[in-house]
């Protein structure tokens, strides 16, 4: 049986690595590990923030399915699990370091779970084996300036270095050393975990807690890069900022991130820190390798390596992921590195789309593992038949704001929102051009293509539904039952669900039938209509009408949804819920 280890960090920009050709950042491990494995270069998370994306990853499940969009709560006991399924197939299974997922209860699964976030503490599978105790017998007070949220605690906010940009968070030189740091506890746990291998296969997740904030690596990491060395990529202009959302254009100018607010010294030094980070998990990810191969495990180990989301990471002038609020691709985007046993296809590239869901599905297949339905890929389709999943969509998503790419063009879709986002990725793969506020007064195939990304965000948020409930819907619209749609909709009801979605307003109807990409407009015709039997309705071309009631179905569907929480838990949020103002409801 095969061995599986994930590499998982925290808030990584996927263009932050040696081999992604970054000019500053040195990854030299990853870079190894890159020839060895199975690069896929266009893989995105399911979600912009932190706990959403994990539970997606464990679970192998969109945040509309699973329904956590914030930080607490119970997802339902019936969701996958990723540690359960492989603990019931024979395997020992562990996390070392963050998990982050505490909505998942007992789903986590874990035999051995070691964890070093101040909130996991308590789920530790032996109390006396995690971060805390660790620091506190070796003298630190816990949290520490390396914690997430520790270092805005007393006494810790005395330790604080000159530099501080946002409430809590250390940016500069952290008082632990490199022997007591959190990414070296986080790899010593795991080389000790598969130290005490017995012969029994192991699914072990390594979850580094950074380079997420606090940006405090220990000496000599701190120092590694020189700020004013850095190479910093151009702010957004004037005319690129004033087609993006307001609330991009407020994040720009205001946030303590960006380079107008935190000027270029003061912008450096937090870059600096930052690749300080990546560089050390980087080495600590090489301990980690090189005892699988003194052990003997290496060629017998699935290594993934990959991130919960990314960051904005320099890139447009600006850092940090922005809470959920920005899904450009710095921030949704993550690299994904597959090793297979003996190192099968090693160096093979694919710009097939793919999604961090397809992570559960394709370990399944790999160590022929039975599990649960899910709708992820397998991403070895990919490897052996590139063109198997041509017509792909990745989608990404929060409560409010929905995802979609797809043939090089990306749309962010702002649920009951007055503005939106298209980008054409292939010529503008910076996102800095956002040309959905020009898309209707321009030719009519830029309408067609908005609408194309928009029935993907309906398929990608629609129930699947059994082979017998497809053909019965199929046959609604063949010639033998050609008036077959006019009875199902006698009243001139709406329809949700089933397969089948149905918009009617005014005279207008819009069928979606997403199994099918069937996205058909009707109007009714005064001399077909029936009263009180239906209004005649005839296939009608009409973008702009069919792209407006797109939106509303869109609009219904997101909103329909009864979340576990959202990202801020707050009272406000839950009455809003119903009446999403796209980024205003994160």
């Amino acid at each position: 049986m095969r061995n599986v280890l994930m590499f998982m960090v925290d808030q990584l920009n996927y263009k932050c690595l040696g081999h992604r050709g970054h000019l500053d950042v040195k990854t030299p491990n990853l870079d190894a590990l890159k020839k060895d494995s199975i690069d896929f270069t266009h893989a995105y998370v399911a979600n912009a923030f932190c706990v959403p994306s994990r539970i997606s990853c464990l679970t192998g499940l969109y945040p509309w399915m699973h329904r956590e969009y914030g930080f607490h709560g119970l997802i339902d006991s019936d969701c996958p699990s990723m540690a359960q399924v492989f603990g019931r197939s024979g395997y020992t299974t562990a996390l070392t370091g963050k998990a982050h997922v505490n909505p998942m209860g007992e789903l986590l699964g874990f035999d051995h779970f070691i964890p070093t976030l101040p909130e996991d503490i308590i789920f530790s599978t032996d109390p006396g084996v995690n971060f805390k105790t660790y620091s506190e017998a070796n003298g630190f007070v816990f949290p520490t300036d390396q914690n997430h949220g520790g270092d805005a605690f007393a006494p810790l906010k005395e330790k604080r270095t000159s530099l501080q940009r946002g409430a809590g968070t250390t940016i500069g030189l952290s008082h632990l050393p490199a022997a007591h740091s959190i990414e070296r506890y986080t790899a010593d746990k795991a080389m000790e975990l598969i130290g005490q291998n017995k012969g029994k296969p192991f699914f072990i997740q390594v979850s580094f807690d950074r380079p997420h904030p606090p940006l405090s690596p220990s000496a000599p990491w701190a120092d590694m890069y020189d700020p004013q060395s850095l190479t910093l990529d151009k702010p957004y202009t004037d005319e690129e900022l004033s087609a993006l959302p307001p609330h991009i254009q407020k994040a720009f100018k205001h946030s303590p991130f960006s380079i107008p607010s935190a000027g270029d010294r003061d912008f450096r030094t937090i870059l600096a820190m930052y690749y300080g980070l990546i560089s050390h998990i980087d080495d600590e990810i090489g301990r980690v390798i090189s005892c699988l191969k003194e052990k003997g495990l290496y060629d017998n180990t699935i290594l993934l390596f990959f991130a919960d989301h990314g960051d904005m990471g320099g890139y447009n002038g600006m850092f940090n992921k922005y809470s959920n609020t920005i899904f450009h691709d710095n921030i949704i985007r993550t690299p994904l590195l597959l090793k297979l046993p003996d190192s099968a296809n090693a160096g093979m590239e694919t710009d097939s789309l793919c999604e961090t869901i397809d992570i559960f599905p394709t370990l399944l297949n790999l160590c022929g593992i039975s599990g649960p339905p899910l709708p992820g890929q397998n991403l070895m389709d990919l490897v052996n038949d590139p063109g198997v999943n041509k017509n792909h969509a990745a989608f990404s998503e929060s409560y409010a704001i929905k995802t979609i790419i797809k043939d090089d063009w990306k749309l962010i879709y702002y649920v009951n929102g007055y503005t939106h986002e298209l980008y054409n990725l292939k010529d503008d793969p910076g996102e800095r051009k956002n040309i959905y506020p020009n898309f209707q007064n321009e030719e009519s195939v830029n309408t067609a293509r908005i609408i194309g990304l928009k029935q993907e965000i309906i398929k990608k948020m629609t129930p699947e539904v059994s082979e017998e409930r497809k053909n019965f819907i199929r046959k609604i619209f063949s010639p033998v039952l050609q008036n077959a749609m006019e009875y199902m909709h006698k009243w001139d009801r709406n329809i949700s669900g089933g397969g089948l979605w149905t918009i009617c307003r005014d005279d207008y109807r819009l069928v979606v039938v997403p199994f099918d990409n069937i996205c058909k407009l009707y109007r009714s015709d005064p001399q077909k209509a029936i009263p009180g039997i239906n209004k005649g309705y005839i296939p009608y071309d009409d973008l702009p009408r069919m792209d407006a009631l797109l939106n509303e179905l869109i609009n219904f569907i997101a909103t329909s949804i009864r979340p576990v929480s959202l990202m801020s838990g707050s009272q406000g949020d839950w009455d809003a819920m119903l009446q999403t103002k796209g980024q205003g409801l994160v």
